[in-house]
C-alpha cells in the first residue's frame, strides 16, 4: 500500500495534522531485513507498505482499503444500484470484513464496467493489485445466461462453488440447517435463534469429548450437564450453556438496533419485517435464513413491550 495514499486516507476521515505525522513518521521509518539461515542479513528501509504482526498495521490498512467513497460516490451518480432485499429497503452496494469485500449490484454490461472502472481506481491510488484467483460471483436464479457471460468475461472472474467457504463457513447456505452452522456456530448464533433439535445435537457432542471414549464406548456422565454449567464459585466448570449464549447473542443484537435503529442492517430489517409498525411488534414470519427482526426480538425475552 502506498504512504501517500495513507496519509490521503487519514485526512479524508478528518484526523489531525499532528497525529497523521506522527502515524506516518511510525510508518516509514521501518527498518527490515532479509532472514538468512535463521539471522536477518541486509537490512533495508522500504518504500511502500506496513508491517506485518506491527500492533498499529491493521488500523492504517483498514482506513486505506475503505473503498466506500468510492462506491457510495457511484451510487449517487446511478453508476451502480446496489441490491435491495425489498423494494422498499435502502440500497447495499459492499459489505467489507477486514481484507474481503463483497460486492453487490445488478447483472448488466453497464454496471460491471462501473464496478470495475471503481476497482481500477482503487488500485491505482493504493498501489494494490486485485487476486483474480480468490474471486468468484454468484447470480441470482433468474439471471440470464447471455448477461451471466457478459459479467463473467468483463470481471474475468469464476462463478462461485456450492462448496466454497470463508473462514469455515459455507458462502451459500445449505438446505441442511445442521450442515450450515456445524463449522463456527458462534457466527450464525450471533444472528439466529438455532432450533432447539440442533442445539441438543451439539450440547451432546461437548458432553461426549468431556467425558471421553473407552474401548469405542462412551464413558458414563458422572454429572448432569445442568451441574456442569453452573459457575465455577459453584464448584462446577462454568461451562456456558449453547441456548443462553444464543439468546443472549441474539439480544445484543436487538440493543443494538433499540439504540441505533437508523444503521443501514436495522433499516433493512424494518423494511422487511416491520416497515408499518415498531420492533417490538414485529411479527414472526417464516426465512429460510431463520433471520430477522422477529428473531432479534426472540433473544430479549420480551414478547409484549410496548415500547416505540
Amino acid at each position: 500500500m502506498e504512504w501517500n495514499f495513507i496519509g490521503d486516507s487519514l485526512k479524508l476521515f478528518d484526523f489531525l495534522e499532528e497525529f497523521i505525522r506522527l502515524i506516518m513518521a511510525c510508518i516509514s521509518t521501518t527498518t527490515l531485513a532479509i532472514e538468512v539461515n535463521g539471522k536477518a542479513e541486509g537490512y533495508f528501509n522500504p518504500s511502500r507498505g506496513i508491517r506485518q504482526k506491527c500492533h498499529l498495521s491493521p488500523y492504517p490498512f483498514i482506513i486505506g482499503s475503505n473503498v466506500r467513497s468510492l462506491l457510495e460516490n457511484d451510487m449517487k451518480l446511478n453508476r451502480i444500484r446496489g441490491i435491495r432485499i425489498t423494494r422498499i429497503a435502502p440500497p447495499i452496494s459492499h459489505l467489507m470484513f477486514t481484507n474481503d469485500l463483497l460486492l453487490f449490484g445488478v447483472a448488466n454490461e453497464k454496471e460491471t464496467t462501473n464496478i470495475k472502472a471503481s476497482l481500477n481506481l482503487y488500485c491505482t491510488w493504493s498501489g494494490q493489485a486485485i487476486n483474480f484467483e480468490k474471486l468468484a460471483i454468484q447470480f441470482s436464479s433468474k439471471t440470464r445466461a447471455d448477461l451471466k457471460n457478459i459479467v463473467l468475461h468483463k470481471l474475468m472472474v469464476k462463478t462461485l462453488d456450492k462448496h466454497d467457504r470463508y473462514l469455515g463457513n459455507p458462502l451459500l447456505l445449505p438446505k441442511s440447517t445442521a450442515e450450515a452452522f456445524s463449522a463456527i456456530p458462534i457466527y450464525f448464533m450471533a444472528s439466529n435463534i438455532l432450533p432447539k433439535s440442533l442445539l441438543d445435537k451439539m450440547k451432546g457432542i461437548m458432553r461426549d469429548f468431556l467425558w471421553g471414549f473407552e474401548n469405542g464406548r462412551k464413558n458414563i456422565y458422572l454429572r448432569s450437564w445442568d451441574q456442569i454449567c453452573k459457575p465455577t464459585n459453584f464448584g462446577q466448570l462454568g461451562i456456558k450453556r449453547l441456548d443462553a449464549v444464543n439468546q443472549a447473542l441474539i439480544a445484543k443484537l436487538a440493543w443494538r438496533k433499540l439504540v441505533k435503529p437508523n444503521i443501514l442492517w436495522a433499516n433493512t430489517l424494518k423494511a422487511k419485517y416491520f416497515r408499518n409498525s415498531s420492533f417490538w411488534n414485529a411479527a414472526r414470519k417464516q426465512s429460510k435464513s431463520g433471520f430477522g427482526a422477529p428473531s432479534c426480538k426472540s433473544g430479549t425475552g420480551y414478547n409484549k413491550k410496548p415500547v416505540g
